[in-house]
This record gives C-alpha cells, sequence and structure tokens, in this order.
C-alpha cells in the first residue's frame, strides 16, 4: 500500500526534496543507461487496451455504436436502395415497352401475311417457347438436385456422427462389444456440436424431435418413443422412407433382444 506524503518522516521528505532539486546531469544511470537514440523506436508497440466488463443491461454498452455515425450509415444506405428501386422501375418499364413493341412488329407481319403461313410461323414460335422454357426448368431441376445432394452429404456426416455417439453409449453397457463408451466431458462437447450443426443444416423436424429430446427430463415421456422419432426424423430429412417403421424398430437394432422392449411395453401396461 502506497504511503501519503502526510505519513512520510522528516528525513524522508527531505531527501525527496533533495531529488527534486537535482539537475539531469547529476542523476546517476550507470545502472540503466540512458537511451538518447530513439530513431528506432515504435509507438504503441506493447500498447494493450483494458478489458471492460459490458453491462448487457446498458444499451450504449451492448451498442457500441456512435448515434450520428449510424444516422449517417443509414441515410446513405436509404439513398442506395431508393435508386436501385427507380433505376428497377426503369428497367422493368423499358422491358416491358420493347416487348409491346416486338409484340406489334409481329402482330403487324402476320395481319398482312397469307393465313396459312402465319398459322406456320405462330406454331414454329410456340414450339420455340416450349422448348426454351422446358430447357430452364430442367437446368433449375439439374441445379436445385445438385444443391440438395450437396447438402445431404453434409446432412449426413452431421447425423452419423450422432448415432455412432449413442451407439457408443450403448454399446458401452454391453460387455460383449468392444466399442468404449464417450467420457461425460466428451459427450457434452459432441452434443453441442451437434446441436450447432443442425442449426445450419438440420430440417424443422429433426431440431424439434431434438429439443423432445432435451426436454425428457421434465415430462414423463415414453424416452424410446422419443429416440425413435428422432432416428425417423433424421433419416426423413436425408431423404429416406420411413414406411411400416411404427414399432420402435430403429431402437430394437440396438438392443441384445429386440423382443425385450414389447415385453416390457405389455408389463407396464398390466400394472
Amino acid at each position: 500500500m502506497k504511503k501519503a506524503i502526510s505519513d512520510l518522516t522528516a528525513e524522508q521528505k527531505a531527501e525527496l526534496e533533495a531529488l527534486a532539486t537535482l539537475s539531469d546531469d547529476q542523476i546517476n544511470t550507470d545502472d540503466i543507461p540512458e537511451v538518447t537514440d530513439w530513431s528506432d523506436a515504435q509507438r504503441g508497440l506493447f500498447y494493450r487496451p483494458v478489458k471492460q466488463k459490458n453491462n448487457i443491461d446498458d444499451p450504449d454498452n451492448f451498442y457500441p455504436i456512435n448515434v450520428n455515425n449510424s444516422q449517417q450509415y443509414m441515410s446513405k444506405k436509404l439513398n442506395e436502395e431508393k435508386w436501385l428501386a427507380i433505376l428497377g422501375f426503369i428497367f422493368v418499364a423499358a422491358a416491358l415497352y420493347m416487348s409491346w413493341l416486338v409484340l406489334s412488329f409481329f402482330t403487324n407481319i402476320l395481319s398482312a401475311a397469307d393465313p396459312t403461313r402465319a398459322a406456320t410461323i405462330i406454331g414454329t414460335m410456340i414450339t420455340a417457347f416450349v422448348a426454351l422454357v422446358s430447357t430452364i426448368l430442367t437446368q433449375r431441376q439439374i441445379k436445385l438436385r445438385e444443391i440438395e445432394e450437396a447438402h445431404r452429404e453434409k446432412k449426413v456426416e452431421i447425423y452419423q456422427n450422432l448415432i455412432q455417439t449413442i451407439a457408443s453409449v450403448i454399446a458401452g453397457q454391453n460387455e460383449q462389444v468392444s466399442i468404449k463408451a464417450p467420457t461425460e466431458q466428451e459427450l457434452i462437447d459432441i452434443l453441442f456440436k451437434y446441436k450447432s450443426d443442425i442449426l445450419l443444416w438440420g430440417s424443422p423436424k429433426v431440431i424439434k424431435s431434438q429439443l423432445e429430446w432435451d426436454q425428457l427430463g421434465s415430462k414423463n415421456e415414453d424416452v424410446f418413443t422419443i429416440v425413435n422419432n428422432l432416428y425417423k426424423a433424421i433419416r426423413e430429412d436425408i431423404g429416406l422412407s420411413n414406411s411400416g417403421l411404427n414399432n420402435l424398430e430403429l431402437i430394437k437394432l440396438f438392443l441384445k433382444d429386440p423382443d425385450e422392449l414389447d415385453r416390457a411395453k405389455i408389463v407396464e401396461k398390466l400394472r
């Protein structure tokens, strides 16, 4: 703890006053030589800003934005959007006008032409238009299929990691299987990453099924049914059919005796 000036003795005060009256050439710098060449000095090289905790209840801390700058930015963006809207309107109007001119041109030609030749021209134009639309739709379907297949590969990777983790947990309780169950921390990390992944890649049904699984501790529901529903949602999300899987078959795959689950349900009903 630093002493205040009033706490110093008379001897200490006299020593400080003597030091204060010393000139620069009288100061002994043998232990730390004075630096006179600062040509290679760099300002702020070792500076580190002080970290401060912000209170999220204070809007000024939670949104550290200069109001004047933000208003100027918003005004600029609104002006840009206004001009883009005007240019878009002009472009649409010009496109409609050009379409009307082209349509009028062909209408005049067909009106002046022989009816037989006009019918041939109309038929050719319709055929070309249908072919163009078919080509565009086909290319669009191909592109959508490529995107869906790329998404499917990522989804399979995410879901496979989860299923392998659950399988290893179940296998860890089976003495006949050599697969080791993950530790509690490993399981927490895997599930956290899985939830982060399905936020971007999972279907709404998968996310809802996962939430039902997370709420098992607060609801008195059948754990096997909820996990089975999650498995079915995962299969549906990657394009697999669940037709005929209505009796917890996806859970029974991991049981040593699949009929044990049915017997347990019968006993539960008889109670």
